[in-house]
């Protein structure tokens, strides 16, 4: 007999092995173009990559302790902070302000005042507290009342036995005087330099500052 056979169809068994594997082949194609696509998705291309953004951080400025408003200044304290001043101005300032005392209680008429501020020594050259009262009176009138006291000084020339005589002496060895001070008083309104001016010495005795009238 002329002509072609047909071939025989493949038995049931086999065109399911070949349908599944067809199958598989089909499945495993989609999930690797799924994944392509979401990898795809979520990865940026390189060119369009950007560099992170650096946070930008905002602060007080810091400034160092040595310039620091707020710290301890290591410079030299002023003279009027924190410095005391030397024995010999305080003693010139408590002389000064012994005569002042002195002279405004004189020039008031607080008399007794006064004579409490005179040392033993020139209380015993008056005599008593009336005999100063008489004399002081007396001096007012002529224009003794008003006063200018000039600072007070240890000058050479002036702050020794030679000019001040024998309230020196008594100041030697009486009082302290290595801190005593001599301090003129000037009254403007009394005729005659030599009755215009007064010298007060005037030391400590112990505790007590006192006056001599010396010159």
């Amino acid at each position: 007999m002329e002509g072609h056979l047909a071939a025989a169809p493949p038995d049931v068994p086999t065109r399911i092995r070949r349908a599944a594997g067809r199958r598989r082949l089909q499945w495993s194609a989609g999930l690797a173009a799924a994944l392509l696509t979401l990898v795809g998705c979520t990865a940026a291309p390189p060119s369009e990559t950007s560099s992170p953004s650096v946070p930008t951080i905002r602060s007080s400025p810091v400034v160092a302790p040595s310039l620091a408003t707020s710290a301890p200044s290591a410079a030299t304290p002023s003279p009027s902070e924190g410095l005391s001043e030397s024995p010999v101005a305080v003693g010139a300032e408590t002389a000064r302000a012994t005569a002042l005392a002195y002279e405004t209680d004189r020039a008031g008429g607080n008399w007794e005042a006064a004579w409490t501020l005179l040392a033993p020594y020139s209380q015993h050259i008056i005599g008593s507290l009336a005999e100063f009262q008489k004399l002081e009176q007396a001096y007012n009138k002529d224009g003794g009342s008003i006063f200018k006291l000039a600072d007070p000084t240890r000058d050479e020339g002036l702050f020794s036995q030679d000019f001040l005589g024998d309230a020196y002496v008594d100041v030697r060895d009486t009082g302290d005087i290595n801190r005593a001070w001599l301090v003129f008083v000037d009254h403007p309104n009394v005729r005659g330099a030599s009755a215009s001016q007064v010298g007060l010495l005037v030391a400590p005795v112990g505790e007590q500052w006192l006056v001599w009238i010396a010159h």
